[in-house]
């Protein structure tokens, strides 16, 4: 008669059977009472499996990565005008409050420091901003005027102070400059906004070398009329808030308008 009974050996359970002796390895389970069985193989990946879950990473990383490339192009153009419309916001407030120094030391003093203080012959002509088609930015600058002369034949001299450059965001240009009228839209290459201290109205000038056209570095065309010391004729319609200049702003995401209208009102649209 032969026995199957275990057997322990070094702390492990055999089985020993019939008189062949044959022995297989089988941990012992006390608390069942009975030898039990271990599944010794282990599954893994084939290399068919890895190959598609590397692909699938693949696709899903640059589906990502396009979808945020897109979103940070948009979000650039959007800033751009943004920028745009508070760059507005910020020369119309330096005429509003009379900025005479801004970033310029000799800026428009119409007071010169003393006892007492003694008044000079300048005094603020305004702020405008610059803008020039198929550029990436803008420029800003105050106009200050000085009075000599004998009455009643007094010369006014303007003169340019406290310029500053703005530039647009990576990609982005400024592409069209349109002034209109509810009759009439004339395309602009280059152009200025121009704010008048004390006045709330918005004036629109085009660049040109000579009148009606304005060219601020030249004395003959520049916003003020050198023997009036009043503004120039300039782009607006004769009824307030009628006329507006549009300015586009570009990349290759899209198009975002921003406009201002004689009122001094200021919005952006995108396109």
């Amino acid at each position: 008669m032969s026995l199957n009974l275990p057997k322990r050996v070094h702390g492990s359970w055999f089985m020993v059977r019939g008189p062949e002796r044959t022995i297989n390895y089988q941990p012992f389970d006390s608390s069942q009472g009975e030898p039990s069985t271990i599944d010794c193989f282990k599954s893994g990946f084939s290399l068919i499996e890895l190959l598609i879950v590397i692909t699938l990473f693949t696709i899903t990383s640059i589906m990502v990565t396009t979808s945020y490339v897109a979103f940070e192009g948009r979000e650039r153009l959007k800033n751009g005008a943004l920028q745009l419309k508070s760059d507005l916001r910020f020369v119309q407030n330096k005429a509003q409050t009379g900025d005479k120094v801004s970033n310029d030391v000799s800026g428009c003093q119409t007071t010169v420091a003393g006892t007492p203080p003694t008044q000079t012959n300048k005094s603020l002509g305004g702020w405008y901003l610059d803008l020039t088609s198929s550029a990436g930015g803008y420029s800003v600058s105050g106009v200050c005027v000085a009075k000599s002369g004998i009455a009643p034949n007094y010369t006014y001299t303007p003169t340019l102070f406290g310029s500053k450059q703005f530039t647009l965001p990576d990609g982005v240009t400024i592409t069209s400059i349109k002034y209109s009228t509810p009759s009439v839209e004339t395309t602009i290459t280059h152009g200025y906004v121009y704010f008048k201290p004390g006045d709330y109205s918005v004036y629109f000038y085009r660049y040109g070398t000579t009148l009606p056209d304005i060219d601020p570095s030249g004395l003959n065309n520049s916003f003020v009329d050198t023997t009036t010391g009043f503004l120039r004729p300039n782009l607006t319609d004769a009824t307030p808030g009628d006329d507006v200049m549009t300015i586009r702003v570009n990349s290759s995401d899209g198009d975002y308008d921003v406009t201002i209208n004689r009122s001094g009102e200021i919005y952006e649209t995108k396109i």
